[in-house]
């Protein structure tokens, strides 16, 4: 029964995620966005490829990890471009673009495994909740538009929720049910409930956006 839910939610999952992609590649407007657009593309293409690598008994754990790093870069880039600090921007860009080499370098270098990279995954999670963080924080003095009007306030929202809960799943089916596999099925269970949100958040953002400038 449990393997049925998560196929379903899975499929669930995918679909919302090529909803979000083809929404967005028609209504991006800055660079933030524009970043956000190149990672939906990448994350459609990396579902079909996972779920194609699962339909055949492949391991896709490898997948899985390269995408990880991606998500990291591409997101944090997305968030560090809505920062209104060109000096702040400068000093997390450096810090950030280091730490996705090294991040890149470690899941490369570690490919011969066939487990979840959970340590790189849980860097650039928590990372990631303090850039989308910092972005609501700013987003709360901004007095020009109503915050939930504001796309940017709906993508940092979906990114900081993801995040938050994702790792806390994370450090959950490798520290305390590292011996029960049953209950790690649960993990990824609420981890497609869980995206499944977050891509709903996302397309609230989306219908915030506005049109494509020219």
């Amino acid at each position: 029964m449990l393997n049925y839910v998560l196929t379903y939610l899975s499929i669930a999952s995918m679909v919302l995620t090529a909803m979000v992609t083809l929404l967005l590649s028609n209504k991006s407007y800055d660079t933030g966005s524009n970043y956000f657009k190149i990672y939906f593309v990448i994350a459609a293409v990396t579902d079909v490829t996972l779920g194609i690598l699962q339909y055949n008994g492949i391991n896709n754990l490898k997948v899985a990890n390269v995408f990880g790093v991606a998500q990291f870069f591409l997101l944090s880039m997305g968030l560090l471009s809505w920062y209104r600090s060109n000096e702040l921007r400068r000093i997390l860009f450096l810090i950030l673009g280091l730490t996705a080499l090294v991040l890149a370098i470690y899941v490369l270098g570690n490919l011969h495994k066939n487990t979840l990279d959970t340590y790189s995954m849980t860097i650039g999670n928590l990372m990631l909740v303090v850039l989308s963080a910092l972005v609501l924080f700013q987003l709360t003095g901004d007095r020009t538009q109503f915050l939930i009007k504001n796309y940017r306030f709906w993508f940092a929202v979906s990114v900081f929720l993801y995040f938050t809960v994702s790792s806390v799943l994370l450090s959950t089916a490798d520290i305390l049910i590292d011996e029960h596999f049953y209950l790690r099925r649960y993990t990824w269970v609420l981890n497609s409930i869980l995206s499944i949100v977050a891509n709903s958040l996302f397309i609230k953002g989306i219908i915030c956006l506005p049109l494509k400038r020219t």
